[in-house]
């Protein structure tokens, strides 16, 4: 049935840099000519991961399922 769904996923996070590591290889899949301070910006530097941004990136990297339109995302 058509309509708005809200979708909840809890995550435990047990290797930040293995997130930040997947969180990259999505981003560079769209934006392959990245440079490292774009990264570094966008899910922080190796000593200082942004969690957050690396979970929105995986699981909102910004193109919905098909069917589908993901109206915003959040990390808490």
């Amino acid at each position: 049935m058509s309509g708005n769904y809200k979708v909840e996923i809890a995550v435990r996070v047990t290797d930040p840099a293995a997130l930040r590591a997947a969180a990259i290889k999505s981003y560079a899949s769209f934006n392959a000519k990245a440079t490292k301070d774009e990264i570094d910006d966008a899910f922080g530097p190796e000593d200082d991961i942004n969690v957050s941004a690396c979970l929105i990136e995986l699981f909102d990297p910004g193109e919905s399922p098909e069917g589908t339109s993901i109206l915003e995302s959040s990390v808490n």
